[in-house]
């Protein structure tokens, strides 16, 4: 069953799916021509605020979307 929820806590596991996820489906967005290490600390930065809002989506306890 897939659950909807906010991110609960920043580690490298969730920062490093939801940047693989990015890059797999946004390949030709201008901000992933900066590479996975920007993505990475893009997604940090938003988990890290509060009012980023950042959603996932979870299979058992696997992201499988933002």
């Amino acid at each position: 069953m897939v659950v909807i929820e906010r991110v609960k806590k920043l580690d490298d596991k969730t920062i490093n799916t939801i940047s693989n996820l990015h890059l797999n489906a946004f390949p030709d967005f201008f901000l992933t021509k900066l590479g996975k290490n920007f993505i990475s600390l893009l997604y940090k930065c938003y988990i890290e605020d509060e009012e980023s809002g950042i959603i996932i989506a979870k299979d058992e306890e696997e992201i499988v979307g933002f």
